[in-house]
């Protein structure tokens, strides 16, 4: 891991268009969406965080704060730099920056085959499964308690 940056960008960085890409090449691509699909309205107001390897993003997270509530949402790590614990290093880094914005509270809709991640996080599951508006996968909404760091 360290030969990996983790970096905050705006979305003016030309690291942006990386990751635009990248989530519509992992989330909606295979579903037949459109490219706007990677945009909604929580895009202009996210705090975006990457993770590049050699000055190519590898990883993203995205941070909104709604209602003093922090929302992590459009966690991707490419398929060749999976398993070396960058989405969990991710997850780590916006929960630090969700805590210095003193937020209590993180919430987050996770694909179920991305469940135990979380929970290793300290996530828990709230609710039923639901299937994504966009592309019909089964959904679970977690949440995280942040207390002090």
């Amino acid at each position: 891991m360290k030969n990996y940056k983790y970096l905050y960008i705006k979305s003016d960085s030309n690291l942006y268009n990386q990751v635009i890409e990248m989530r519509y090449k992992v989330f909606f691509k295979p579903f037949k969406c459109s490219m706007d699909t990677v945009f909604d309205v929580l895009e202009k107001e996210s705090i975006h965080l990457v993770c590049c390897y050699k000055n190519i993003v590898v990883g993203y997270g995205r941070l909104n704060i709604i209602r003093k509530i922090a929302q992590i949402s459009q966690l991707v790590v490419k398929e060749e730099h999976r398993k070396k614990g960058i989405g969990y290093k991710i997850m780590e880094e916006l929960t630090y920056k969700s805590r210095d914005l003193e937020i209590e509270k993180a919430i987050l809709n996770a694909k179920i085959e991305a469940v135990s991640l979380y929970r290793k996080l300290g996530y828990k599951t709230i609710g039923e499964e639901f299937p994504s508006i966009k592309t019909g996968l089964p959904h679970i909404r977690m949440e995280k308690i942040l207390g002090n760091v």
